[in-house]
């Protein structure tokens, strides 16, 4: 299925991508400072009143209203977690914090705590599974969002379903009601 409408970034190709995509307009100008972050966010010093970027520049595949979220802002590297090759929980810890730096300034816990520890070595609670992406190898890795900090990890599957199965059930039982 290929798709009549572009993306502002450029060199996106998902026109030619055969899969199911979504637009999303920019900010309204009623909206200025998160217009002007998304703008930043893809390189330009401007964009055409109708512009529109592409579900493969948000982390769940759709722009968030909370500034708190990840998707407030778009990346310009999310293809990647499409069809990741090879990279672990670590690996992808590191491409979500270089990819959005608008979200990961200088990617630093806000308590100070060691930003190379990432997932369940943080020490944090889980508060809620953002997303999931299927890795080329087969595994899986969910968005882990943790209480009382900002900056969500991938976690493995495994050591979700080990020590936050609650948090799992609850993402795939709101994803089961929007397919719905």
């Amino acid at each position: 299925m290929k798709t009549s409408e572009n993306c502002a970034v450029s060199g996106c190709v998902s026109s030619l991508v055969a899969q199911k995509i979504n637009f999303y307009p920019f900010p309204a100008e009623a909206e200025a400072k998160r217009r002007k972050l998304w703008i930043e966010a893809i390189g330009k010093k401007t964009v055409p009143a109708n512009a529109k970027l592409c579900s493969f520049h948000f982390i769940t595949g759709a722009p968030s209203n909370s500034s708190e979220h990840p998707d407030y802002v778009p990346t310009l590297h999310m293809r990647s977690y499409k069809n990741v090759d090879g990279k672990d929980a670590n690996e992808l810890n590191h491409l979500l914090k270089s990819s959005n730096p608008k979200i990961y300034p200088d990617y630093k816990h806000q308590d100070g705590r060691d930003s190379s520890l990432h997932g369940f070595k943080r020490n944090l609670k889980p508060e809620k599974v953002l997303n999931v992406v299927k890795l080329k190898d087969g595994h899986r890795c969910f968005l882990m969002k943790w209480k009382d900090d900002l900056c969500p990890d991938f976690v493995t599957t495994d050591d979700a379903n080990e020590k936050c199965p609650d948090l799992v059930i609850k993402f795939y039982e709101h994803i089961i009601s929007w397919a719905e």
